[in-house]
């Protein structure tokens, strides 16, 4: 059984933005799990915010969501 793996918005943010504290720390982590990170959209929400916030856009968090690596589940409806 694969194992699905969850990510807030901090991974994200640490990822993507190699100026964070524990950029290298995430990218190292996440290079060991298989895709897809599971999110939200409050996730998505928040992480573009914070993205955006440190002038780095979101183009790399939409294409992390354009290629598979992470998805996300609505739960409106359910």
């Amino acid at each position: 059984m694969k194992k699905a793996v969850i990510a807030d918005a901090g991974i994200f943010v640490a990822y993507l933005n190699h100026y964070e504290k524990f950029y290298n720390w995430t990218k190292e982590q996440l290079d060991k799990i298989p895709p897809p990170l599971i999110t939200c959209e409050a996730v998505i929400a928040e992480s573009c915010f914070l993205l955006q916030r440190a002038r780095f856009g979101n183009e790399k968090f939409f294409e992390l969501l354009e290629t598979g690596i992470c998805c996300y589940f609505f739960s409106f409806g359910r």
